[in-house]
């Protein structure tokens, strides 16, 4: 769920990796309340399934989430 304030740093990415340290991410964009589930999304690159593999989260901008990272 993203329930955070609209402006800014108002996405955020979840990673693969601890402290952020990751190519392999997927963002969630504000307003967005629910992933159901997260079996059906995978990181940045399609490798992994983001279902119970997130390691770290950060805010960041829409402009720093690539086409094809978003949560759905």
């Amino acid at each position: 769920m993203n329930s955070g304030t609209i402006g800014g740093k108002d996405v955020v990415a979840f990673y693969w990796n601890a402290n952020y340290n990751s190519q392999s991410y997927g963002c969630l964009a504000p307003g967005e309340k629910y992933a159901d589930s997260l079996a059906d999304n995978t990181y940045s690159g399609g490798s992994y399934s983001m279902d119970d593999s997130i390691a770290s989260h950060a805010w960041v901008t829409a402009s720093a989430c690539a086409p094809g990272t978003w949560i759905a």
